[in-house]
């Protein structure tokens, strides 16, 4: 290995400040002493990379890997600590920094131009750009119109052709098909031939081991291990193990109190020196905007009581012969405000699906409520505001909008298909999948008469009923059939992540529930249960 440093992080930390509302960053501007509440991204981060290494950064959501990715790409500074990066770094994630007004060529314009290139030279490397692409004639339509496979595309050629120093790799594999995840990895061997350095990003732990030559472990903003790739993979799936086997209960707890301890100001590990010279050069220029700033409250907040008076006191004169319209107009107001009438509603009528990983939904006419997973349909009768008044079953419930998909159309059928997750079902049930799929559709009897050796049987709150058979589950719904069968205990580093995500229909925020709609069938993968979840296509599905 060469031992010239390429990336040294020391005592890195990033703060965001949690602001409520707008008014919470004038404040902000103003305060010397107290500060707005804060969460640390990254706390302490001290690290030294070296030319020609390949490093992989792994860690669950919210430990920090975006904001590591951000730092390591340059595109914001660190509130503590020192980074010296030696060299021109290359950002490459989702739709990272592609204008989405503009078209995919002239996007490959824009993007070499901010890196320095000359007209001349993009010409040339033009077409290698638009060939290792693969967009076709998508090339002159514009990205706003592209999937995030396309626009991880484009982004990955563009910075590929760019000759960086140091490439910083976010999550770009993660969509698209395999056989461009394979040219990805073969330009990304050649980069390595060539003595770059290369931070890769990845939820897929298979993906970072086969790779890279050391891994960052990050949790919640710290720095659990940095070493070789097979012993820090090894540990931090041991962490994922304990992880998913810990009740809902205590993943919550152990989450908060994870959440608790990101925002606390803890700084008896970070050496008062680097705090004091990262914040030196801007100490006298601070004081002096913050007295700027100040003055221009007091003078703003002294003419807004100035002409609140005037307003006041014209009124007062304008409308004293209008009093008793006034009261009456006051009357009527507090009535409507009473009677809740404030917008009226909007008939949607249709089917939605629910997109968190849990949501429940309480029906205060019966005071009862139903608990609701990733993707399980409800009816949509209608929109009030930002809320979709929804039913399922006898209970009736208020939902917010980001937490219902409606399709518009039905979502076209992607190419995977049931042998793409094969090799992630247990050794108990590979052999003996397709036996098991013959009994969605059909009822509890016939499953209970061909089956043997129940393990378990649950219902829950909407009449769900479950049936297990070692690893594998049937759910069986109120209308007496069977419409789910669900794999326990998947193996998702077994299976072509990349394949499934890139052609994936839907995926919860966390990224953690994933729903294709295949030709076959419909699946739904738990990446926090390691569940995979087939539904039969038709009867009204997706």
């Amino acid at each position: 290995m060469n031992q010239k440093p390429k990336v040294i992080f020391k005592n890195v930390s990033k703060k965001y400040t949690l602001q409520k509302g707008k008014i919470d960053r004038l404040l902000e501007l103003i305060k010397t002493e107290k500060s707005q509440p804060s969460f640390y991204a990254l706390r302490n981060i001290s690290f030294t990379v070296y030319e020609g290494e390949t490093i992989g950064i792994i860690g669950i959501n919210g430990s920090g890997k975006s904001t590591m990715s951000n730092l390591l790409a340059q595109v914001v500074p660190p509130t503590d600590g020192q980074i010296q990066v030696f060299g021109e770094t290359s950002l490459i994630a989702i739709a990272v920094g592609l204008n989405n007004n503009l078209t995919g060529l002239e996007n490959i314009e824009l993007k070499c131009l901010m890196h320095g290139m000359k007209k001349e030279d993009i010409k040339q490397i033009q077409p290698k750009i638009i060939e290792f692409a693969e967009l076709g004639d998508f090339i002159d339509q514009p990205v706003k119109s592209y999937s995030s496979g396309m626009k991880s595309r484009l982004g990955f050629a563009i910075s590929a052709h760019t000759n960086p120093d140091i490439m910083v790799i976010d999550e770009a594999l993660s969509v698209g098909d395999q056989t461009f995840y394979q040219k990805c990895i073969n330009k990304m061997n050649e980069f390595k031939s060539q003595g770059k350095t290369i931070f890769f990003i990845s939820h897929s732990a298979s993906q970072v081991r086969s790779f890279c030559d050391r891994v960052i472990w990050l949790n919640n903003g710290e720095l659990v291990e940095f070493g070789d790739s097979t012993t820090v993979i090894a540990n931090y799936l041991k962490f994922i193990k304990w992880f998913n086997e810990l009740s809902e209960d205590e993943k919550k707890s152990y989450k908060k109190e994870q959440m608790i301890k990101q925002k606390k100001e803890n700084n008896k590990d970070v050496p008062l020196t680097i705090k004091t010279n990262s914040r030196k050069f801007r100490s006298n220029k601070q004081k002096k905007r913050n007295k700027a700033v100040v003055g221009q409250f007091i003078f703003l907040v002294t003419l807004f009581i100035f002409s609140t008076f005037l307003m006041l006191f014209n009124h007062q004169f304008q409308f004293s012969n209008i009093e008793s319209d006034q009261s009456i107009n006051n009357r009527t107001k507090n009535e409507t405000k009473e009677s809740g009438s404030i917008e009226s509603p909007e008939k949607v009528d249709k089917k939605g699906y629910i997109t968190k990983e849990q949501l429940e939904i309480v029906d205060k006419s019966s005071n009862s409520s139903v608990t609701l997973g990733f993707m399980d349909e409800v009816y949509v009768k209608e929109i009030v505001g930002e809320d979709y008044k929804v039913m399922i079953g006898d209970i009736k419930g208020g939902v917010k909008k980001e937490n219902i998909f409606i399709p518009n159309e039905k979502i076209a059928e992607s190419t995977i298909n049931i042998n793409d997750f094969i090799n992630g079902f247990p050794d108990s049930t590979k052999s003996a999948y397709e036996f098991y799929l013959l009994f969605l559709n059909t009822t509890p009897e016939k499953i209970e008469g061909a089956l043997n050796g129940k393990t378990g049987e649950r219902e829950d709150k909407i009449g769900n009923r479950y049936f297990s058979y070692g690893m594998v589950e049937y759910r069986i719904n109120p209308k007496n059939h069977s419409d789910s069968l669900i794999i326990k205990d998947f193996s998702p580093d077994s299976i072509n992540m990349a394949k499934i995500q890139g052609n994936s229909s839907y995926k919860s925020e966390n990224e953690q529930f994933i729903f294709v709609s295949a030709n076959d069938y419909l699946y739904i993968l738990n990446l926090l249960d390691n569940e995979l979840i087939i539904r039969l296509r038709g009867n009204g599905s997706l």
